[in-house]
């Protein structure tokens, strides 16, 4: 049937009636038949839940044959050791936390200004002044580009 496998004995079912009481019973060939019953029925429960464990093995077993794991033994946690800890600051430890370093400042390889042409402006446009932007490029080696593009403001359009 199983081999090599022991099945555990489980511990007796609970008591089916924990409050029946046969003394009260007045007649003793019913109690005594009673106390039959209730035996056989306990017996049946116990034979019900042993062959529940077998069954169980057998799936097991049959799974295993197939390739499969099995229904896993999981155990009760273990409990852990109660610490007294009688406040809050003893139990907190603060972790001091490392500044991020800073980023440096990429050095300027050229700086190109771009210039609108005039006759694309409206007539009454008037230089504001430039607009910054970087663009960063990598060709053999880093080259950081700032464009200047010249603003002009329209007060007809009300645009920059």
């Amino acid at each position: 049937m199983l081999r090599g496998v022991k099945r555990p004995r489980r511990p007796a079912p609970p008591l089916l009636l924990p409050d029946l009481d046969l003394a009260t019973l007045p007649d003793p060939a019913a109690r005594r038949l009673v106390q039959q019953v209730l035996n056989v029925v306990e017996a049946l429960a116990q034979t019900v839940a042993d062959l529940r464990v077998e069954n169980q093995a057998l799936r097991d077993e049959l799974a295993q044959f197939k390739g499969e794991q099995g229904k896993p033994v999981i155990r009760p946690a273990a409990s852990a050791p109660a610490h007294d800890y009688s406040s809050e600051a003893e139990r907190y430890t603060a972790t001091p936390r490392q500044p991020r370093p800073r980023r440096t400042a990429r050095p300027v390889d050229r700086t190109e200004t771009l210039w609108l042409e005039r006759t694309s402006l409206p007539a009454d446009a008037r230089f504001k002044g430039y607009q910054r932007t970087v663009v960063q490029e990598l060709i053999l080696r880093q080259e950081t580009v700032v464009f200047r593009r010249a603003q002009w403001y329209a007060p007809s359009t009300g645009k920059t």
